[in-house]
């Protein structure tokens, strides 16, 4: 079962994800929630099941307030996490926020050194939450997909990845 809302937030109860017609969208927590409530028909091979968790931009994004406090956001994606191990996820990946100062739609906000700690902090503060939680379940297996890293190489590097304009599109 995958659930994929490209809106969605952290969880509901932090910030309200919507689409463009004002409906909310599922956060993860109540993405994991309704996961939870569907398999109990199935039976799920959970150490043979991925669990992939992509979350915490769009926190910032409808909540500016949040850029002051990343560990907020980072906890509420731990609760997610957490949400699935009481399920009984035994692998989960998670991936780190993206470059904020990279993102064409935050441009116009002329910030991109705040942008940068930011994407700093929370990206930080989830690998260091992240461990807590593999110290704590060393049964379960968290990986780290750093997103971040990858996507500043690319930028760094434009003519080693066959970019040839920067350009607006």
């Amino acid at each position: 079962m995958v659930i994929d809302c490209e809106i969605a937030t952290t969880d509901n109860n932090l910030v309200r994800g919507s689409t463009i017609f004002n409906l909310t969208v599922p956060g993860i927590r109540q993405q994991i929630t309704k996961y939870k409530n569907n398999i109990h028909s199935r039976k799920i091979n959970y150490h043979r099941t991925l669990y992939v968790i992509w979350i915490g931009q769009n926190d910032y994004y409808f909540d500016l307030a949040l850029a002051l406090a990343p560990s907020i956001v980072v906890q509420s994606i731990i609760n997610g996490i957490n949400d699935l191990i009481k399920i009984g996820a035994k692998h989960i990946l998670i991936i780190n926020l993206l470059p904020f100062e990279a993102y064409s739609a935050l441009a116009v906000f002329y910030v991109p050194d705040l942008l940068k700690k930011l994407t700093l902090d929370h990206n930080n503060n989830l690998l260091n939450s992240v461990r807590l939680l593999q110290a704590k379940h060393s049964k379960i297996s968290f990986e780290i997909f750093d997103l971040y890293s990858l996507i500043s190489n690319i930028l760094m590097n434009i003519k080693a990845y066959g970019i040839s304009s920067m350009n607006k599109c």
